[in-house]
Formats: structure tokens, C-alpha cells, sequence
């Protein structure tokens, strides 16, 4: 969706209160799973969830979109991110959160 238009990605999104959103994610998560330590989060365009979930978790981001990865990566600069389908996963490890 967003292959030709990834610098307008964050303007096109900038309504939603990121931290707030996280903050009450990261709290459901671990009242259903309090061991809960790394995750994964797919379709993770620029990076903005996990600018904030890594605040409370050991997080990677996949996208399918290259462009919306390299500014996430500059956001989040120790953040791994992988390029891929999520259709198509092939995970080389294992996630407590998805």
C-alpha cells in the first residue's frame, strides 16, 4: 500500500497517540502473560509501536515495504528490523508476543 508513498506514512497516521496505545498494549500483554519479554511486531511500518513497545520489551519489526523499514531503523536505532511477507513468514526464532 504504501510502496510509493512511505514519506507520508507518519503524516497519514499522525491522529493516533502512539504512547498511549502502547502503554495499554504492553499492559494487556503482560496481564495475560507476564513472562512475556520479546516481540514481534508485523507490519511494522516506521516504527512507531515499537518506538515505544521497546520500552518494554525485546522487540523486531517486520514489513513488507523496505522504504517505511529504513525510517523505522532510524527511529528505533538498535531495533532489528526484517524485510518480508507475512504471508510468507519463516521465523528463525520464537516470540512470546506476535
Amino acid at each position: 500500500m504504501f510502496t510509493k508513498t512511505a514519506e507520508y506514512y507518519d503524516a497519514i497516521y499522525q491522529f493516533k497517540d502512539y504512547d498511549a496505545e502502547c502503554k495499554e498494549l504492553a499492559t494487556f500483554i503482560k496481564d495475560k502473560n507476564p513472562q512475556a519479554t520479546t516481540l514481534l511486531d508485523v507490519a511494522c511500518g516506521t516504527g512507531k509501536h515499537l518506538a515505544f513497545l521497546k520500552e518494554y520489551f525485546v522487540a523486531e519489526g517486520l514489513d513488507l515495504n523496505e522504504d517505511l523499514l529504513a525510517i523505522a531503523s532510524e527511529r528505533c536505532p538498535g531495533v532489528p528490523f526484517h524485510p518480508g511477507d507475512m504471508t510468507a513468514l519463516q521465523l528463525d526464532k520464537t516470540y512470546d508476543v506476535i
